[in-house]
């Protein structure tokens, strides 16, 4: 925070530089710093993920016998932890989590319905033929707009 609470900034108005001048707002959205601050927190976070998981207080899962374990993964601005499944590690979690739990055993609301993850739906069984029939129906209303028959067999 030190750095970004004491930084100095010019701008470049008619090829020459204007006198430094302090940000007197912080941190905004779109700012263009805060990208590398949020690249800077998830580098932290990751690090605080295996400190926890070298203290044994959380038992990554195993990607097979004798295979490496997996504790997290992060991917653009998401977090997807994996647990083995006991207790100790549920209980570890936080509530604010949507989770597909057994019973009512630590006072998580059982979900049915996990919602989407970049656009594509989160299911708790196989996914079927007709489980992404609304992509198809979607891409039908979308062509409907164009004439089809300009598009290439590729397009």
């Amino acid at each position: 925070m030190h750095c970004v609470s004491t930084s100095s900034m010019q701008t470049l108005w008619s090829a020459g530089f204007t006198d430094e001048f302090l940000p007197m707002r912080g941190v905004r959205q779109g700012d263009p710093v805060s990208p590398y601050i949020f690249v800077l927190a998830m580098e932290k976070l990751g690090h605080t993920i295996k400190l926890v998981v070298s203290n044994q207080q959380w038992k990554p899962i195993n990607l097979g016998r004798g295979g490496p374990s997996l504790s997290h993964l992060f991917f653009a601005d998401d977090l997807v932890s994996f647990r083995e499944a006991s207790l100790e590690n549920a209980e570890t979690m936080s509530t604010s989590h949507k989770i597909n739990f057994p019973g009512n055993v630590l006072g998580f609301q059982k979900v049915e319905d996990l919602g989407t993850y970049l656009g594509v739906p989160l299911f708790h069984k196989r996914a079927t033929k007709s489980t992404f029939q609304f992509v198809i129906d979607k891409v039908k209303r979308k062509l409907n707009c164009f004439d089809v028959k300009l598009l290439s067999l590729a397009g």
